[in-house]
């Protein structure tokens, strides 16, 4: 294992030492410093899933401006929710390296009532569900929707970090938690490519509209509309187990998860698409804000995309060696076999190692939610859920299930807002 050091303490500082909780800063007395490098991480030695991110290829999948004109029919049966009915579902953890990475919801389909578990994704905007004649679905071990492709009907595709599904759209009954949606509109996947089907058979998208196909009605904008819920934003409680999770609908802000003495709610940032795209200061790191040696990385008043259908913390790869070094206290290690970049499985300051800062809020990571498999040349150290981005993203991150694990977060459908609680003890 290969260790360099990466504290300059003859570099002048380039940022001051930041306090903990929206206080004004300290003086300048150092910095983490790392020349940017090249060193790139293969995805072949990588651990990390990212089951179905948002990537610059796929990060807008509706036309530019939101449409309004799309929406499921109200039928007699919805009349009854004339009055907000506002609930909480239970979501369950996939599990790797004894750490939940993402998170699947049951939703029940169809006449027959069929029952299948999806996964939970803000970074997409659709609802697709296995139909019954797709083969790579089949194979894949997903469950069979009973959905029926009519015949001749429009082929779309829809593209994601990891994997991509064609099909077509087909109304059919669902039911999400306790709502049920009559004749709503979703993609009966006819091929499904990179998906696996042992945890999940379709995909939950509760993304804006403006990133679904055709700027259809999402579930949230239908259960806004016929005011099932009472307002139109959904809560995460993401833990690190198998159970324990919960998806809240309409008003979840009051959640007994949340600390509402370390609140900061997020303006989405403007563009075209329907993601969670909000500003962050920066990273922390045992109390100072990470920067390149020479300032040649911006690391400062980033574009992050908020992600719970991504596993990890997707960087621009110029970012990996500060983010590592900072990680270290002031080192990086890299595996001497395969040159890849790695951290110390256990780690003391578990805290003050890493943080996220948004708005002058820190919302610090556990040591945990950042170790995924041991290295197989030194069991001591461990690589890392950051991670670098595909190359043709160079200028946003995306922020995943990792951090998810450390706060309690509100995502409003209408607006793109987001609301970071940190979590009650």
């Amino acid at each position: 294992m290969s260790q360099t050091s990466a504290f300059d303490s003859s570099v002048p500082s380039a940022t001051d030492r930041v306090s903990n909780i929206n206080s004004d800063s300290e003086s300048n007395v150092g910095t983490l410093a790392v020349e940017s490098s090249t060193t790139s991480i293969s995805a072949s030695d990588s651990f990390i899933v990212s089951t179905s991110g948002t990537h610059a290829s796929i990060s807008s999948f509706g036309a530019s401006s939101q449409s309004d004109s799309t929406s499921a029919s109200t039928t007699f049966s919805q009349s009854k929710w004339a009055q907000p009915s506002d609930s909480s579902a239970s979501l369950t953890g996939v599990m790797s390296q004894n750490n939940a990475i993402v998170y699947t919801i049951d939703v029940t389909i169809g006449d027959g009532g069929t029952t299948l578990p999806v996964l939970v994704d803000t970074g997409s905007a659709d609802i697709w569900i296995a139909a019954s004649k797709c083969e790579n679905c089949r194979a894949a071990s997903m469950v069979d929707s009973g959905l029926i492709l009519p015949e001749g009907c429009k082929e779309e595709d829809k593209g994601y970090g990891s994997g991509s599904v064609k099909g077509c759209l087909v109304n059919t009954n669902i039911t999400i938690g306790t709502y049920e949606l009559e004749q709503f509109h979703v993609l009966a996947a006819s091929d499904s490519q990179g998906f696996d089907g042992s945890y999940m058979s379709g995909i939950f998208g509760l993304a804006m509209n403006k990133s679904s196909i055709n700027n259809q009605a999402t579930p949230m904008d239908i259960l806004s509309q016929l005011g099932m819920i009472s307002t139109p934003e959904v809560g995460f409680y993401l833990t690190r187990t198998e159970s324990g999770s919960e998806l809240v609908f309409g008003s979840p802000h009051n959640n007994p998860h949340a600390d509402q003495s370390k609140k900061v709610t997020l303006p989405k940032v403007a563009t075209d698409d329907g993601l969670y795209r909000v500003t962050m200061d920066g990273f922390v790191s045992h109390g100072y804000m990470v920067q390149s040696s020479k300032g040649s990385v911006n690391m400062e008043n980033i574009e992050v995309i908020l992600d719970t259908g991504t596993s990890d913390i997707r960087v621009p790869e110029d970012m990996l060696l500060p983010i590592y070094a900072a990680l270290g206290n002031g080192t990086y290690y890299s595996d001497t076999l395969t040159g890849d970049l790695v951290v110390p499985c256990n780690n003391n300051d578990d805290d003050a190692a890493l943080a996220l800062q948004f708005e002058g809020q820190q919302f610090s990571l556990s040591w945990q939610d950042l170790i995924a498999n041991p290295s197989s040349t030194d069991a001591n150290y461990c690589y890392c859920r950051i991670q670098a981005s595909p190359s043709e993203i160079s200028d946003y991150l995306i922020v995943g299930s990792i951090f998810f694990h450390n706060v309690y977060h509100v995502i409003n459908t209408d607006t793109g807002n987001t609301t970071l609680y940190g979590l009650v003890d």
